[in-house]
């Protein structure tokens, strides 16, 4: 749920850029503990409305505080992506090092029962089968 702001509002008087004065509203309020300001200026030809000025500033602060929102919120899917691919970067850098882990393993496995099949005959079968050598006894 959005959150609408409160605005505290200002009203004075402002002096223009072509030296004319005019009223001025402002509209404050905050996004992550710092303030926004919109404001309204009554052009010296126009009847002042006090109403219009507020509604009109207000509205101009919680654009510039939804423009914020949304870059902040770009921010955090851009910071999001690249802790996803960081993790997915390490999610296959661990499966090839499980899978060279098992293929050593399954050579190491393979290599062993080469060697405990291997029975090697000592005697050259010279013994007639009265030696201690594999080839003579059961296992």
């Amino acid at each position: 749920m959005i959150k609408i702001p409160a605005y505290k509002f200002y009203e004075y008087n402002h002096l223009r850029a072509d030296g004319t004065t005019s009223v001025r509203v402002a509209a404050v309020s905050s996004f992550a503990g710092k303030p926004v300001k919109g404001y309204a200026d009554c052009h010296p030809n126009d009847e002042f409305d006090l109403e219009y000025g507020r509604a009109l500033a207000a509205a101009r602060c919680a654009e510039k505080i939804a423009a914020k929102r949304c870059n902040r919120a770009y921010s955090k899917v851009d910071e999001a992506k690249a802790q996803a691919n960081a993790a997915l970067a390490h999610l296959q850098k661990m499966m090839r090092y499980e899978a060279d882990a098992e293929a050593n393993y399954n050579i190491a496995s393979y290599e062993l029962a080469q060697i405990l099949s291997f029975k090697q005959c000592h005697c050259e079968g010279e013994c007639g089968g009265d030696c201690e050598c594999d080839c003579h006894n059961a296992d």
